[in-house]
């Protein structure tokens, strides 16, 4: 049975089940040309100017991610790798710790002029990254 959540994402309370039903999704692939500039991904994530792709979506149900915590992970977001030839659109992978210094990983790229899209989102561990910044060889 599909678990039900209410989230309150860009000011809004909206319930989701698991399975992600009810939520409206930005269009794919806008945005493109767009350099990715740290300064405005930071505004735009503190001020709460992002959207999900269906998979950003999942993965902050899955990983109980709060709206609150990509807010303050976009105040130290530094970006950690770039992406500019990525599938849909020039994306970019960054790093930024929430108030009880939990690491994310946030991809993300431009949906729009107004808006910042994620991607995916996930807790980097210390098995995979160096200093959460840096990908250890496999």
């Amino acid at each position: 049975m599909a678990k039900m959540r209410t989230l309150v994402i860009l000011g809004r309370k909206e319930s989701l089940t698991s399975a992600c039903g009810g939520w409206k999704l930005p269009a794919q692939g806008l945005g493109r040309g767009m350099g990715m500039d740290i300064e405005d991904i930071q505004r735009k994530l503190v001020a709460g100017q992002f959207e999900f792709s269906l998979h950003g979506l999942k993965r902050i149900v899955e990983r109980n991610i709060s709206e609150n915590e990509i807010r303050r992970a976009g105040q130290s977001a530094e970006m950690i790798e770039d992406y500019p030839d990525d599938k849909y659109s020039p994306s970019c992978l960054v790093l930024g710790f929430t108030e009880d210094n939990r690491p994310l990983h946030l991809q993300v790229c431009y949906s729009s002029a107004d808006m910042l899209k994620i991607v995916t989102i996930y807790e980097p561990t210390e098995e995979d990254w160096m200093d959460f910044r840096i990908r250890r060889s496999k």
